[in-house]
């Protein structure tokens, strides 16, 4: 069986420039693929959702991933207020969905 390719395109916020192209497997977080990739995301916590820093901006494929949650709601809440960030998403609570070959996100990497 061949299992077509899936990757996560990771731009920097600040300018759009890409910084990686990231595989993903169906099912796997966004803050796993990245962190085993070594791209860079803020994190405390290592991915346990709950500090709220590994957060990311979807660019394409927003709707492919479950609704927020109130709970990752109130963690994104202070980058919202303190960043005016238009619909972050957490890095470790958003998986690649099924069927998906390519999404886009743009994040603060240091």
């Amino acid at each position: 069986m061949i299992v077509p390719y899936r990757h996560c395109e990771v731009r920097e916020l600040s300018t759009g420039e890409v910084r990686a192209r990231v595989p993903i497997a169906t099912g796997e977080t966004l803050f796993a693929a990245l962190t085993r990739a070594g791209v860079p995301i803020r994190t405390r916590c290592q991915g346990s959702t709950i500090c709220g820093l590994c957060w990311v901006v979807v660019l394409e494929g927003a709707e492919l991933f479950e609704p927020v949650a109130p709970d990752e709601a109130q963690l994104l809440a202070p980058t919202i207020r303190r960043k005016g960030v238009e619909g972050p998403r957490l890095a470790c609570r958003i998986r690649m969905p099924k069927g998906v070959s390519r999404v886009v996100v743009a994040a603060e990497l240091g």
